[in-house]
């Protein structure tokens, strides 16, 4: 299985890398043979390269400053066009894509026009997606993810309503949506709305679904 993690307005930080690592060791430890690769919105920024927020509102503005939800959705796919040419897809049979708040809206977006484009070299491989409180999904509504996705939402989002939105997209056979008991970024030690104990039982279900799929 190979896991691609999109970061959010963060980027690249040590606690995902520990998030990362958590994962492989979990998945290990059930013997799933796993490789893993971050992207962020910011392209190939490395760890330490990755700009230092004090504040959530700065990251926001740095985001917004040097990308979007459709260029992290198109960095995604030409990720994943690229790694068709290497061992990667032959290795995995199995593709697992994780996305935190931006990087989850810039998953839907992938897999709501995954079937547009070219991906004929993906065909063949089992794709599935885990996104945590996406916020942008509510401008993207009208969308059908093309493979199987599990959205995770707050309890409160400020600028929408998201019971309304579950109800727009639950339509479609592939999402299936979930609320716990927390605030936007409770995965995110950066973020205010940080829950360690949440993220610790985030890790663990991630680790029991993905190891049934092993390749």
């Amino acid at each position: 299985m190979h896991i691609v993690i999109l970061s959010d307005i963060f980027g690249h930080t040590d606690a995902l890398s520990h998030l990362a690592e958590q994962l492989q060791n979990g998945l290990e430890a059930k013997q799933a043979v796993t490789s893993f690769a971050i992207l962020t919105p910011y392209k190939d920024t490395a760890v330490e390269e990755t700009p230092t927020f004090n504040k959530e509102a700065e990251a926001y503005e740095y985001f917004v400053e040097h990308s979007s939800i459709d260029e992290y959705s198109q960095l995604l796919a030409s990720y994943l066009d690229d790694i068709t040419q290497t061992d990667v897809v032959q290795a995995h049979t199995t593709i697992c894509i994780i996305g935190f708040s931006v990087g989850a809206s810039a998953l839907w977006s992938y897999a709501g026009t995954f079937n547009n484009q070219d991906r004929s070299c993906l065909k063949s491989t089992k794709i599935l997606g885990f996104g945590y409180y996406s916020s942008q999904i509510r401008k993207m509504t009208d969308l059908s993810p093309s493979f199987p996705l599990e959205f995770v939402f707050p309890k409160h989002e400020p600028h929408f309503c998201i019971k309304q939105v579950i109800e727009s997209i639950k339509t479609n056979q592939n999402p299936t949506c979930r609320i716990v008991d927390a605030e936007h970024g409770f995965m995110n030690q950066y973020s205010n709305n940080f829950d360690g104990n949440l993220l610790e039982q985030e890790c663990f279900l991630l680790i029991e679904k993905l190891s049934a799929l092993k390749d």
